[in-house]
């Protein structure tokens, strides 16, 4: 406490900075609440530094000083993630769910679990994180992400759909929304539905190429899969491509290739 005053000239603190136990002894609530967040102001700054240990360090100050400041724990959630320190990442998520139980919490503990490649547990958080009607669309998408990460390609697909339907009005996630959904079914060998849903994704986005060419691209996979040659072929050529196939990446990830 005596080295926040000292070294980082709190300004809004009304009594004298002489030592750790007498200041916290004295101070309120609100002035504690005031020497966390200009603490907090001072971790942004060594995050865009990118000294993210000496973002932790304050972000733990500032937990000491104010330890139910929920802003405070899902800061350091975020901090030791980039410190590589998971474990304690999620401590300090989980510290922020008591104090802050809404889905956005929930949301930043899935996200450590999902680093981890833990997917069962990201599930679990992402899908009471999608439970807060509150929360952006993206959410939805770290639930997809969980989820076929696990190999249950069929629910990834209705989260997909999900995220299509709460992102009504907002084009780049719906169009996020509908790439997931089509590598989805694309996965769970749900061809048909993967055609359909690729016309969908057309008809939604007629004024923006690139849904429009991705539309057609996937469309002419999932009619190639299907064994309709000159469909495929048709709708490989609205995409401006002889051709089109599913196959993966330099990471193994699986990747769409087309070829003039």
């Amino acid at each position: 406490m005596w080295l926040a005053c000292g070294i980082f000239g709190i300004a809004p603190i009304a009594v004298t900075c002489q030592s750790p136990k007498n200041n916290n002894e004295e101070a309120g609530p609100s002035t504690r609440r005031q020497q966390a967040d200009a603490l907090i102001q001072k971790a942004l700054e060594r995050f865009a530094a990118e000294d993210f240990k000496g973002n932790v360090q304050i972000l733990k100050e500032a937990a000491t000083i104010d330890p139910t400041n929920p802003r405070v724990w899902w800061k350091l959630c975020e901090a030791y993630q980039l410190t590589e320190e998971m474990n304690l990442a999620i401590d300090a998520c989980k510290r922020n769910l008591e104090i802050n139980p809404d889905g956005v919490s929930h949301n930043s503990l899935g996200l450590v679990y999902l680093a981890q490649k833990d997917y069962k547990h990201a599930q679990q958080e992402f899908e009471k994180a999608t439970a807060d009607s509150s929360v952006p669309p993206i959410v939805y998408q770290n639930l997809v992400f969980a989820l076929s990460g696990s190999k249950q390609y069929e629910r990834a697909a209705s989260s997909a759909e999900r995220m299509i339907e709460v992102s009504a009005g907002d084009p780049p996630n719906i169009k996020s929304g509908y790439e997931l959904l089509l590598w989805a079914l694309f996965d769970s060998k749900q061809y048909e539905k993967m055609a359909a849903s690729a016309q969908r994704l057309i008809g939604a986005s007629p004024d923006d190429p690139s849904s429009v060419r991705l539309g057609y691209e996937m469309l002419g996979v999932a009619d190639d899969k299907i064994g309709r040659t000159t469909e495929a072929q048709r709708a490989f050529a609205k995409a401006g491509f002889v051709s089109c196939q599913i196959g993966n990446n330099d990471k193994g990830e699986p990747s769409l290739n087309c070829h003039n």
